[in-house]
Order: C-alpha cells, then sequence, then structure tokens
C-alpha cells in the first residue's frame, strides 16, 4: 500500500511562481461548499505572490509550475499562468486576516475541472491537523517529518515533483520562540505560532 506522500501529497504539490520571478510552494485541497461540490484551491504563503500587501493586491496573475499528462501516460513539466483575478475584476483568492498568518488560498477549481491533461491530486481536510489533533497523537518535539517543496530552486528535469525531505520537529509545537539581540542582552521575539488559525478560505 502506498503511503499518502507517494499517493496524494507529491502530486498535490505544486511550484508556484509570481509576476516578479519570485517563486515557493503551493498545495492543491479540496473543500467541500455543499453536498455534492467541492472547490479546489491551492493554498501558499502570502509572501509568494508578494510580501509587500499592497502589491499583493495589485498582483494580476501567477505561474502554476504543474505536471500534465502527454501521449501514452507520460508525464512532463508545463507553466501555466493563472490569473488572480476574474473577469469581473474579482479577486481568485482569500488572505488569512491576520497578517502574522503567512497563508493564501487560492481558487484554481476552473483550471482543474477544465483541463484534463492536467495530472494532479488534492488532499482535503481531514488531512491537516488542527490543536486537539496534535493533543491526541502526541505530536511533540523530536518526532520525524517529512517536508515537501522545491528547496533552492531544485527541481526535477522534466517534472515538476516536489523533493522529499526529511526532517524532525524541533521545538514545541505552539510555543514562542526568543532569540538574543546581538546589541544586549535582551530578549526578541522572532517566531510566533498562533494556536489555532480561522479557515483562510472562507
Amino acid at each position: 500500500m502506498a503511503s499518502p506522500v507517494v499517493d496524494t501529497w507529491i502530486h498535490a504539490t505544486m511550484l508556484v511562481e509570481n509576476q516578479w520571478g519570485g517563486r515557493g510552494t503551493g498545495f492543491l485541497v479540496a473543500r467541500s461548499v455543499s453536498r455534492d461540490g467541492v472547490k479546489l484551491f491551492l493554498v501558499t504563503n502570502k509572501h509568494v505572490i508578494h510580501k509587500d500587501a499592497e502589491q499583493r493586491a495589485q498582483a494580476s496573475h501567477m505561474i502554476l509550475h504543474l505536471n500534465v499528462k502527454e501521449e501514452h501516460e507520460r508525464i512532463a513539466r508545463n507553466a501555466v499562468p493563472y490569473p488572480l483575478r476574474s473577469a469581473d475584476g474579482d479577486r481568485t483568492w482569500r488572505e488569512h486576516p491576520d497578517r502574522d498568518v503567512d497563508v493564501l488560498a487560492v481558487d484554481v477549481t476552473p483550471m482543474l475541472v477544465q483541463d484534463q491533461k492536467i495530472s494532479a491530486k488534492w488532499a482535503d481536510y481531514s488531512s491537516f491537523s488542527d490543536s486537539a489533533t496534535i493533543g491526541r497523537l502526541g505530536i511533540t518535539m523530536g518526532d520525524e517529518v517529512l517536508v515537501l517543496g522545491y528547496p533552492l530552486g531544485l527541481r526535477h528535469r522534466t517534472t515538476n515533483y516536489p523533493l522529499v525531505r526529511q526532517g524532525i520537529v524541533a521545538t514545541m509545537i505552539g510555543e514562542s520562540l526568543e532569540d538574543e539581540a546581538s546589541s544586549g542582552s535582551d530578549l526578541v521575539p522572532c517566531i510566533a505560532v498562533p494556536d489555532s488559525c480561522p479557515d483562510p478560505c472562507e
């Protein structure tokens, strides 16, 4: 039996490029919107579109580096421009309302529904752990994790599959970190992980 990484996540991970050439990683996620319907979102970081909120709001498109099916089921990479505004001028994306939470979701349902050549899968909400799941499973510092993405721009030569790396949870989940300032002994907060985050797609 294939692992969730092999069966789903390597097919749900995508290289994202903004209109200024900056790159990052995104993940395809399905969300139920009715009893029979779903919407497909590309979840990425705000800074992948642009780190500046005003520039981000003015962005017109992004480029999705995805895999497509060619003859004889051969998988090849392709780059597809995707608009960040609809024909009516509405944004196709929503960002997390907390400016310190670097999460953004783009509605990519039209592209994935219309283009049958795209080779992709998507995760659903049950694949994500909230604070209750983390507590129930006892996930904590020192546990092993797998990381998918495109470190330093590295990727496969003929496809857009991500690299899979192994690591560990480095800190106590949910606890803020502090770093001593180089100019003195005062402690400066450098990372704050919220205990729970609202849904960026709502």
